[in-house]
Parts: C-alpha cells; sequence; structure tokens
C-alpha cells in the first residue's frame, strides 16, 4: 500500500502522517515540477507591492500552521492587474483569510495541500532565502 500512497502523493506512513514538502521542493530544486520558480519569486519580492508581499507572508504562516482551508476556485484581478485568489482558513472560532497571488502553480500548490498531500514546514522568509541561493 505504501507504493500506491506514494504515487498518488500522499505518504507512505501510517497513523495520518503526512509528507513534508520542502522550500527546494516548492522551488522545483529536487527535481519535481516547481510551484513557484525561484525567479518568478525573486522577481514578485523585487518588483511586487508590499502589501502583497505581506499578504503571501500571512499565506504561508496560515498554511504552515495546517489550518483547515476553504475551496476556493474563483480567480480575480486586482486594480493593478495582479491575478489573485482570496484563499480563506478555517479556525476553530471563526475564519480567517489572506489574498493569494496567482504566481506560477501556486493555484497547484492551494490545492495539493487542501486534498492533504503535505504539511509545510517553512515560513515565505525562508522560501525567499532558499530561491536566493545558486
Amino acid at each position: 500500500m505504501s507504493n500506491i500512497m506514494r504515487r498518488r502523493g500522499g505518504s507512505p506512513l501510517g497513523g495520518g502522517s503526512k509528507a513534508v514538502l520542502t522550500t527546494k521542493d516548492f522551488l522545483g530544486k529536487t527535481g519535481k515540477e516547481a510551484y513557484v520558480k525561484p525567479t518568478d519569486l525573486l522577481t514578485f519580492v523585487d518588483d511586487g507591492r508590499i502589501e502583497d508581499i505581506q499578504s503571501m507572508d500571512h499565506f504561508f504562516s496560515l498554511i504552515k500552521e495546517d489550518l483547515k482551508m476553504v475551496i476556493n476556485r474563483k480567480v480575480l484581478i486586482d486594480r493593478g492587474g495582479v491575478k489573485y485568489k482570496f484563499e480563506r482558513f478555517l479556525r476553530p472560532k471563526g475564519e480567517e483569510g489572506e489574498k493569494v497571488v496567482c504566481l506560477g502553480r501556486i493555484e497547484q500548490f492551494t490545492a495539493d495541500f487542501q486534498r492533504g498531500k503535505f504539511i509545510i514546514d517553512f515560513s515565505f522568509e525562508e522560501l525567499v532565502a532558499e530561491a536566493e541561493k545558486v
């Protein structure tokens, strides 16, 4: 059964353990397809609106908490022409949400997270630091 779970993108471990997605995995540095290429992430950090960067930082902190996400399929366009989604997370006493700029395959990242394929143990700052490494 472990080979089947690995093939489906889940954890081969029993007991509900999930695979841990690393910064290198996210950026495609381990041979897997990148969710966001390092150059695209660094361009966003260098040229993007500071509010959008702060939103992405908060989004990754919510993902890191492994909160349940509400499915949102609607892609919007902000006043600056940037595609984004507003992703909502469930907390015990209410919802919390954040704007997520549609960089690379970030929509696939959120879909894979919603399906429980992995957890993350990194922050947005750590992701950017990994992208800066050559």
